[in-house]
């Protein structure tokens, strides 16, 4: 068999894999780059099948298995990891929620709001101010921030709920600010 149809083969019968590798990481089909992610796990998919001695069709099937979910796993994390590092998104360098009190968002804003902003700075964790961000800028779902961070939605969840909890003693000074 000549090493087109080995690679359209293996291809083929393995593809659910690369699906199921997507799905572990909390990708779906409608994440803005899901197609580019599967493009790169079937190439994967082809290097590892070089790297794997014995054949990966016959007797070696269960073993090459293995050996392809580990390294198709490990390598979509660390493209996921590469991609946030590269991405200028609104999180990335957001430490700090007062940084967002010198930008365009909050032009215009009451000063009663920008005080609770600030004090929510103080007691938020650097990655529920990531998220906190996301959230007073608007435009994004819970699974678009999600998505951006590389977390499920479930953990998405948990850090609203924390965030709300934490910020909730600080209600009173949006009263009247509607």
């Amino acid at each position: 068999m000549d090493s087109r149809k080995e690679h359209e083969k293996l291809l083929s019968q393995f593809e659910p894999l690369l699906f199921k590798t997507l799905s572990r990481v909390n990708m779906r089909r409608i994440h803005a780059d899901y197609d580019d992610y599967l493009q790169e796990l079937r190439l994967k998919l082809l290097a590892l099948a070089d790297k794997f001695d014995g054949d990966p069709f016959k007797e070696d099937l269960v073993r090459f298995l293995g050996f392809a979910k580990q390294g198709l796993y490990r390598y979509t994390l660390d493209l996921i990891r590469k991609s946030a590092e590269s991405t200028d998104f609104v999180g990335s360098d957001v430490s700090e929620l007062s940084e967002l009190l010198h930008s365009d968002f909050v032009f215009g804003l009451s000063p009663e709001i920008q005080v609770f902003i600030e004090q929510a700075n103080e007691v938020l964790t650097v990655k529920e101010r990531e998220i906190f961000a996301y959230l007073i800028q608007g435009g994004y779902t819970g699974q678009d921030i999600a998505d951006e961070l590389g977390i499920s939605r479930k953990i998405m969840n948990k850090y609203k709920s924390r965030i709300k909890e934490k910020l909730m003693p600080l209600k009173g000074m949006l009263q009247g600010n509607h």
